[in-house]
């Protein structure tokens, strides 16, 4: 039987920085079960003298619609979707993705504030169930409640994903205003009273981890989070000017997908900054 190989480039931005990166991803599966040939994008050198067919799938974000047992399976969730136990959260919009997860602004209906949801991808969810990987939810159980310069998780489930994506853990957390590494780029670099301030909450933060056994193994910007400092009124009113939005139609494996735009909060000020609680997240896959 042919094959037919997808040579998937995804040029991405990550979940709440500025940085892009580009990666390249082969994936294969039986070309009776392509999409129409109309829809692929064929150069030159797709045919191989092995009857196998390269295609290149470009990704603006998360390459949607590819299979979890494949390493992939990031969340497809709508605007206005309710998940998680008695549809407690409403998806309000993409606020970035990763390489294991897709992070997302929901509202939590019994509490009347808006949380953050992080969907791990089937993939993950998978390694996760079975115990061979992504330990970051036993992490943050371990943690606590209200840990110092900690991120708390405030509820997990898993939700049913579409078709071959696999289920997604999902992780609740209080939402945050976004990571160090996207204030210093938006900032163009810090003063050092803001850079000493960082470093003091880093600091406590990984002695109530170490105090609970937990070693961070990614220590970087990218993972100290500042707390969100808009109110709920005023989240809600940047929603209404600012709704969320899809990207162009993009072609998968066997259907067209369209990936939400990531739209982090709005960068806060350095003098906001210096008056605000920077706590650490993501304790390794």
């Amino acid at each position: 039987m042919a094959t037919l190989q997808i040579l998937e480039h995804c040029t991405a931005s990550r979940t709440s920085t500025t940085s892009t990166r580009s990666d390249t991803h082969v994936y294969s599966y039986p070309a009776h079960a392509s999409s129409p040939p109309n829809l692929l994008r064929l150069t030159s050198d797709s045919l191989q003298p092995d009857g196998t067919v390269f295609v290149d799938l470009e990704f603006v974000e998360e390459a949607l619609g590819l299979p979890g047992v494949d390493g992939y399976g990031w969340a497809r969730f709508e605007f206005g979707q309710a998940i998680g136990p008695n549809n407690r959260y409403t998806i309000q919009r993409k606020l970035g993705w990763g390489m294991y997860s897709s992070t997302w602004l929901a509202r939590d209906n019994e509490e009347s504030k808006y949380v953050a949801v992080k969907a791990l991808t089937g993939y993950s969810t998978e390694l996760h169930e079975k115990g061979l990987a992504y330990w970051e939810p036993q992490a943050l159980h371990f943690l606590g409640n209200s840990p110092p310069h900690c991120i708390p998780l405030l509820a997990q489930f898993n939700e049913v994903g579409i078709g071959e994506d696999g289920p997604h853990r999902c992780l609740v957390t209080p939402l945050y205003g976004g990571d160090v590494s996207a204030l210093l780029k938006g900032h163009k670099g810090v003063p050092l009273r803001l850079s000493k301030l960082i470093l003091l909450h880093i600091l406590r933060g990984i002695a109530h981890a170490h105090s609970c056994s937990i070693v961070h193994t990614d220590l970087k910007p990218d993972n100290f989070f500042f707390e969100a400092t808009m109110t709920t009124a005023e989240i809600e009113k940047w929603l209404e000017v600012n709704p969320p939005r899809r990207n162009p139609p993009e072609m998968s494996k066997h259907e067209m997908i369209q990936s939400a735009v990531s739209q982090p909060l709005p960068m806060i000020s350095v003098e906001d900054a210096q008056t605000i609680k920077f706590s650490l997240y993501i304790f390794g896959y």
